[in-house]
């Protein structure tokens, strides 16, 4: 069966080319489906806030905004961003909550310490 799709590719090829030269709307269609295929995304550069905190996700909405009413990018385009910020997000919540325990621990040990020598001068 391969052997035999082989040995009539190049006759089918010329066939569609044919057809399509001759109007034929479905030739051209596969022939630019098989050698133009539409991109499934595309690599952009936009100029972005460093994302620090959750607020910095304000000001990167407003990037992509931007670059939406720019042309830099479609709607489409811009609706996968959200999973970043959501990422985004999740790790500067997750930051905080380090930052937070570790205060905590600090704390906890002047604490203690002041615990320890209080009960060592009594």
């Amino acid at each position: 069966m391969e052997q035999m799709l082989e040995d009539g590719a190049e006759a089918v090829a010329k066939k569609v080319i044919e057809l399509a030269k001759g109007g034929d709307i479905q030739a051209a269609r596969i022939i630019f489906d098989r050698c133009y295929p539409v991109p499934k995304g595309r690599f952009i550069e936009i100029e972005m806030p460093e994302m620090k905190t959750t607020a910095d996700l304000v000001a990167a909405h407003g990037a992509i905004m931007s670059a939406i009413a720019d042309g830099e990018i479609t709607i489409d385009g811009a609706r996968r961003w959200p999973a970043s910020w959501s990422c985004a997000g999740r790790q500067s919540r997750l930051q905080s909550l380090r930052k937070a325990s570790q205060r905590w621990k600090r704390r906890r040990e002047r604490d203690d310490e002041g615990h320890r020598e209080a009960t060592a001068r009594a």
